[in-house]
């Protein structure tokens, strides 16, 4: 009778062993899929906080560039409405060497009027020009991180994965009322929206269900980050919203 009770002990206990090592396999696995959710979380709040905030800076570096550009047309305009008012001056007291001189001066002042023009655009179209490169290069690196997290999991995962990362902000600044040649320049009346950043995210994913019955485990979630700017008089200061994990 003693060996047949050693032999139903140890295979209870080889049974208890089993179940030992699928409980640890089990919590492993559940465990695995938090650290896969989590790490994409990480990832998206990664690219808010650090990439989509870091070309808004730049965008907001150009613009306040070319804003320090607005006195120097300013005074520009100035001396031109000067210059014309003496040239008027000049040809009705039928003053024609100082007419020459004054004409003279208001081409130059044109020249350096378009000259400023020039500066003022290649600022505008640099700035916008490497915002949505940097944007196409870090939507490229989006796709390439994703398929390299998906090729680790996909014998566990089924996943369902919708981002979208705003392309096309726009460069929010317009020439004053003025206009012309070389114009002062201010923020659009709606600049937060247009030159907004924005990351949208919805994921979904869940374990195979045919080969892993035993465990059941899904996770879904949203993320939305939007990295704007606010300027009150003299201080620029950058706005970032970003909605609840879901």
């Amino acid at each position: 009778m003693r060996p047949s009770f050693k032999k139903s002990e140890a295979g209870f206990f080889s049974i208890q062993f089993l179940f030992f090592i699928s409980l640890i396999s089990v919590t492993l696995m559940s465990y695995g899929y938090v650290f896969y959710a989590q790490k994409q979380k990480d990832n998206f709040r990664k690219v808010c906080y650090f990439d989509l905030v870091d070309i808004q800076k730049d965008l907001v570096l150009a613009e306040k560039k070319l804003f320090l550009l607005n006195a120097e047309s300013t005074a520009l305009r100035l001396r031109l409405n000067i210059l014309y008012i003496n040239l008027a001056a000049a040809t009705a007291a039928q003053n024609y060497p100082v007419a020459a001189q004054i004409s003279l001066e208001i081409q130059n002042t044109i020249n350096l009027q378009k000259q400023l023009d020039e500066l003022q655009k290649l600022i505008i179209q640099t700035a916008d020009h490497s915002a949505k490169i940097k944007l196409m290069k870090l939507n490229t690196e989006l796709i390439k991180l994703h398929q390299k997290e998906k090729q680790i999991w996909i014998s566990f995962v089924q996943e369902n994965r919708h981002y979208n990362l705003k392309m096309n902000p726009l460069f929010a600044v317009k020439p004053d009322s003025i206009g012309g040649l070389a114009p002062n320049y201010e923020l659009a009346e709606n600049y937060q929206r247009l030159q907004e950043l924005r990351l949208d995210l919805q994921y979904r994913f869940k374990n195979h269900d045919d080969s892993q019955k035993w465990l059941t485990t899904q996770q879904s979630f949203q993320f939305s980050c939007r990295v704007s700017f606010i300027k009150k008089d003299q201080r620029w200061d950058l706005k970032i919203n970003q909605d609840k994990l879901l």
